[in-house]
């Protein structure tokens, strides 16, 4: 059996590649082994990078190395660039031979070496489930009755129309666009009984004519677009492909020029556990959204104030975390947007100027009449008199939803003014742990903080969809399926 090589695997594969590998394209003499897991790549080295001289030194003293690239050949013959490489440990046995161990952040496979310094023009990625959130399947699959009058299963792929149909977002503002691509996967040996399967992708590209970017660039906008994504779709993502694309060949390949494409080998953090996604439990899938072009070029223009917003939303997926942490994210979710997005103040600048300037004369007195510690902890307590209590802001975040939302994840006027306080009284007693004050927290059930946390991660979500134009009918009517346990 003919061995895939680097270039076909998917990132959820665990390798093993032998080669050989050094600090000099021309100088590849050390021999070694690259461990590569979804979140961990390693090479192990019999030998050392160094020169002779250094690694004695080594030997004797901590050897904190790194380098921005290591380059070695697999056995495949592919060439693999190694890039930002920190050695995590380096002995020499007692016949003399040096072992080093480095971890990388990414191992590019390709036709040629590349370092930190390449430019690109686009990547290509796909996730677990992304296929089904886009509903997108361009192969016709059929039954058709055979001679002998049995049902037989029948494909059609028509390249030249797939190509035809590609969808595209243009991203104007930001030189960029979006595109779909996709791959044919063959399963089955023998001919007749081949099955093609259509694999989304999607394309990340730059639309100015010279205009060209570093890995770690289309890397971030990757991560960016996953943090959207995960978002939309309600469930961990991680990559299965990546590709990315820099130079022109030299030679046309059948009267078209075509890049150089390299695979990505990335790093990345927890592992996909292959758990089926249901359709019905997307939050908002690609045919819902009405314009995702303007969603997306919305995302990118916002990201500064919205992505940690999302990454609190979206860590239950990535990260173990107990019930109150999970808890702890979405209220502090709720207190980073209403101060970035509400636009609300406490006081009026009459107002403000007013009490900033009796502030200073209470100052004055604490400075003659009390101790410098005791003066220093009332100025701290009134020096900004525009911060809203986690109450206040609750309060203006749900008075800005619709009332059939309300009344149905959260129920009538008494039940929102409960929520509201249990909510307050809660983070208060994780932030203080004043057992005392809060003792009904200590006492009430994990069910009840779930579902807590539940709502108030459903009113976020409908508040951060909202800055990126998704209505809240929309949102509150895939939310309610979802959450249909939080119905009141």
């Amino acid at each position: 059996m003919v061995k895939k090589k680097l270039k076909d695997h998917s990132l959820f594969d665990e390798l093993e590649l032998r080669g050989r590998w050094g600090l000099n394209e021309e100088e590849l003499n050390v021999i070694g082994s690259l461990n590569y897991s979804q979140n961990k790549i390693e090479l192990d080295l019999v030998g050392t990078l160094k020169p002779v001289d250094h690694s004695l030194i080594g030997a004797f003293t901590q050897d904190d190395s790194s380098f921005l690239t290591i380059y070695g050949i697999a056995e495949s013959g592919e060439r693999i660039s190694l890039l930002n490489c920190a050695k995590t440990n380096s002995t020499t046995r007692f016949n003399g031979i040096s072992v080093e161990k480095y971890e990388v952040d990414d191992a590019i496979v390709g036709t040629e070496f590349i370092n930190n310094n390449y430019k690109f023009k686009f990547i290509t990625f796909s996730t677990n489930d992304l296929g089904i959130w886009s509903g997108i399947n361009r192969i016709n699959n059929d039954h058709i009755m055979s001679q002998e009058n049995d049902q037989v299963f029948s494909q059609t792929v028509d390249l030249a129309k797939i190509k035809q149909n590609l969808l595209e977002w243009p991203i104007e503002k930001f030189g960029t666009i979006l595109k779909e691509n996709y791959m044919l996967n063959i399963s089955g040996t023998e001919e007749r009984n081949q099955i093609y399967n259509y694999k989304f992708l999607f394309q990340y590209e730059l639309t100015r004519d010279q205009e060209m970017e570093s890995l770690d660039w289309f890397v971030q906008k990757i991560y960016s677009l996953k943090s959207l994504l995960t978002l939309l779709i309600g469930a961990p993502l991680f990559f299965d492909n990546i590709n990315i694309y820099g130079d022109y060949l030299d030679k046309e390949q059948n009267g078209k020029q075509y890049r150089k494409k390299f695979k990505v080998l990335h790093r990345q953090h927890g592992s996909y556990n292959e758990m089926k996604l249901k359709r019905s439990k997307i939050l908002l899938t690609l045919p819902e959204i009405k314009d995702f072009s303007s969603l997306i070029s919305l995302w990118f223009e916002k990201e500064n104030d919205l992505r940690v917003l999302v990454d609190f939303i979206n860590g239950d997926h990535y990260n173990s975390m107990s019930a109150e942490n999970v808890f702890l994210n979405i209220a502090q979710t709720a207190e980073i947007f209403h101060r970035r997005f509400s636009g609300e103040k406490l006081m009026t600048t009459e107002e403000k100027d007013d009490y900033l300037s009796k502030r200073t004369k209470l100052i004055e007195y604490l400075d003659l009449e009390f101790d410098k510690d005791f003066a220093t902890l009332i100025k701290n307590r009134i020096s900004n008199p525009d911060a809203f209590s986690l109450k206040d802001r609750l309060t203006s975040l749900i008075s800005k939803l619709d009332l059939k939302t309300i009344r149905t994840f959260i129920g009538d006027t008494n039940e929102v003014k409960s929520f509201i306080k249990n909510i307050g009284d809660r983070r208060n007693y994780l932030t203080h742990l004043d057992e005392e004050r809060y003792k009904d927290k200590i006492k009430s059930s994990d069910i009840d903080l779930i579902l807590d946390t539940h709502r108030l991660k459903v009113i976020m979500i409908i508040h951060v969809l909202s800055v990126l134009n998704v209505q809240e009918v929309d949102s509150f009517n895939k939310l309610q399926s979802i959450y249909s346990y939080l119905k009141k």
